[in-house]
């Protein structure tokens, strides 16, 4: 198609659009952002020009991938990863004063200010999109106010009317009957909003969010782990996620749980996580993306909200193949699963009725991969282009009644610069599969490169004798001197995957600061921790050890002070399982005050071996996998953790310091 003067779609006829997404700041994580970026997509490759106009820029890079295709515009600069946009003394002053415009009682309102009126006041009155779309209520406000009304205006609602207070539900009800359409996730909230807007009511229509299919094989099922995902935020409930694993972790101890994501309520839940006694079972992962190779991992999905407008990570886990079992709360989780079908719907707040139907799943594994199937199957309606020909139609049906004449010829945009990426696939603890991009490929650690081998069918194997010329540490991917942004990295196969001899060298491929990178570790044994626990001032390491000691094993705890002081420590060992115990009593003496870290090693004569946990899927566990604490009777605080080397250390300090 050439391009010029399009045809619009708008005008009856099917042809080539302009379509406008406005968003709160494209550079934060979400699941709005992740599905207008979906359905943006979606409508580029329906022959489509899509732009995405960001109120706000809050880091360098965004966190989502994003379409080269796309063009983006961002109104506010307030990065603090690099030097912001400077003010004029004027403009200043407006980023000082609040909002007019934008509603008070929107969450979002305490970051809107008259600067930001006035220049999105500006990007909409000079917008030139055949459609305009608002993608929260306060910028629904700025639409119909600003954005001009030869344009087919339409607002997303990703919250129910009930969400919203009173008074923002008065002046939503007034901003709706100016724009053209109000465009729900659910039906259920469709039906409120018509409801509690009977003026609006024949605007109102819903269009669920959309899913991408994820490019990986399906969750096999076989992992005893369960996987949640979402802001860390108290309507999402993982506090209830918690109890009820409690529950299930009593009855099944080789279950695990892992929580993606980040928000305010990070120490709190880390917080219960010590007080139900599951810092060997639960880990915090943080925020990942994609996500979906996580997923994969899984054999469960849960999501235990007391709200969900929709139910975007419900879906996501139903596309890698995962059965979910979610609360029944208002109003998206009922209209995706089918319960007893593809998953498995509870009370809200119930952490007893939850943990029940995990349960079942985990001891009827029949039933499970029944219901993984049928989850592929449902996550097939949200797929993106399915979700972009539903708002085809809509904007050709608005733009019928507005009567909208042919397009103008569209203004360029900047476009999106293609973002060079690499994944890769672990094949076993020593067998590490790249996709790179075409180029001269080496790894590089401290100033030292090493070239990669030649692809072959596309990949670039990484085995055990090219493992054999690599020293321990982190290595970093490059092509052509540039460094990779790391794309999916499928280690589903090291989950639950401990292996009976030691590997010569153990890799683990990861994503470092959304770069790809490679942790290589080498030991002729590996004690492999499995539990960490408190029996008064002694703490004790409890696990199996990878490879046989030449000889009878010693242990010890050595300071990584100037001075390496070293103290006993004691182990025992029953056939390939080990114990060290170390009684901190005089590790306090010696760290009276400020902080001391002290690494905790078992010796095979002179070989030292790290205890730690290198044989799995995570190659950095010190942020994830929180260990318990003890308190000395002067509060010192004595903090067993994991290093940056996956190895097993303990800190002592007053307890006020920032955790190792």
């Amino acid at each position: 198609m050439v391009r010029g003067k399009p045809q619009s779609l708008l005008d009856g006829r099917c042809g080539r659009v302009k379509i406008t997404f406005l968003v709160h700041s494209l550079y934060s994580l979400g699941g709005t952002i992740r599905t207008t970026l979906n359905t943006a997509s979606a409508l580029l490759d329906r022959g489509h020009d899509v732009e995405i106009v960001s109120v706000f820029r809050r880091r360098s890079k965004p966190l989502f991938p994003l379409d080269p295709r796309l063009t983006v515009r961002t109104l506010v600069d307030v990065r603090t990863d690099a030097e912001p946009e400077p003010l004029t003394v004027s403009e200043a002053t407006l980023a000082q004063r609040p909002s007019k415009v934008f509603p008070p009682t929107e969450p979002r309102a305490a970051q809107y200010h008259r600067l930001a009126d006035a220049r999105v006041a500006v990007a909409l009155r000079d917008c030139d999109a055949d459609v305009i779309v608002g993608t929260r209520p306060g910028l629904n406000v700025y639409l119909a106010k600003f954005a001009p009304t030869s344009a087919v205006r339409v607002g997303q609602e990703h919250l129910s009317l009930d969400h919203h207070g009173r008074r923002l539900a008065r002046r939503l009800y007034k901003t709706y009957k100016a724009l053209d359409a109000l465009v729900t996730v659910s039906a259920a909230d469709a039906e409120q909003y018509r409801r509690g807007m009977p003026k609006v009511a024949a605007k109102v229509g819903h269009i669920p969010n959309s899913v991408p299919q994820t490019p990986l094989s399906p969750a096999d099922g076989d992992t005893k782990l369960i996987i949640a995902a979402g802001r860390l935020e108290q309507v999402k409930r993982f506090d209830v996620l918690l109890r009820a694993f409690a529950r299930i972790v009593g009855r099944h101890p080789d279950w695990r749980l892992r929580i993606y994501g980040h928000g305010k309520q990070s120490a709190e839940l880390r917080e219960l996580v010590a007080e139900l006694g599951l810092n060997d079972s639960v880990m915090l992962m943080g925020a990942r993306t994609p996500l979906d190779a996580e997923l994969v991992k899984g054999s469960i999905a849960a999501v235990t909200s007391d709200f969900e407008a929709f139910g975007l990570t419900i879906v996501e886990a139903m596309s890698c193949g995962l059965p979910v079992v979610a609360t029944d709360c208002p109003h998206g989780p009922a209209e995706i699963i089918g319960n007893g079908a593809d998953g498995l719907l509870t009370p809200v707040g119930d952490d007893a009725a939850f943990a029940a139907a995990v349960t079942t799943l985990i001891e009827d594994p029949e039933a499970r991969g029944a219901m993984a199937k049928a989850a592929l199957d449902t996550a097939e309606r949200y797929r993106p282009d399915s979700v972009a020909a539903r708002y085809e139609r809509l904007f050709t049906d608005l733009a019928k009644a507005k009567r909208r004449a042919l397009s103008p010829t569209h203004e360029a945009g900047t476009r999106v610069s293609e973002q060079v990426a690499g994944s890769c696939r672990a094949e076993s603890f020593e067998r590490v599969a790249l996709r790179l991009p075409e180029g001269a490929a080496k790894l590089m650690r401290r100033g030292n490169a090493v070239e990669l081998p030649e692809a072959v069918d596309g990949e670039i194997i990484v085995d055990a004798a090219f493992l054999a010329g690599l020293s321990q540490g982190i290595w970093t991917v490059f092509v052509d001197d540039a460094k990779l942004a790391a794309d999916r990295i499928d280690t589903r196969v090291l989950v639950d995957s401990r292996p009976s001899a030691a590997p010569a060298a153990v890799v683990v491929p990861f994503s470092r600061n959304g770069v790809l990178a490679l942790r290589v570790w080498r030991s002729p044994v590996y004690p492999e921790v499995d539990a960490v626990s408190w029996h008064g001032s002694e703490v004790r390491a409890t696990g199996e050890l990878v490879g046989r000691p030449s000889g009878e094993l010693t242990a010890e705890v050595v300071s990584r002070d100037a001075e390496a002081a070293r103290y006993p420590a004691s182990v025992s060992v029953d056939a390939s399982t080990f114990t060290v115990r170390v009684d901190v009593t005089d590790l306090l003496t010696v760290s009276a005050e400020g902080t001391r870290l002290w690494d905790i090693r078992l010796l095979d004569g002179q070989r030292e071996l790290p205890v730690g946990k290198v044989l799995d899927d995570v190659a950095q566990r010190k942020g994830p996998h929180r260990l318990p604490r003890w308190w000395s009777p002067k509060r010192r605080r004595v903090q067993p953790y994991f290093s940056v080397d996956n190895h097993l250390s303990l800190k002592i300090d007053d307890g006020l310091a920032v955790e190792e």
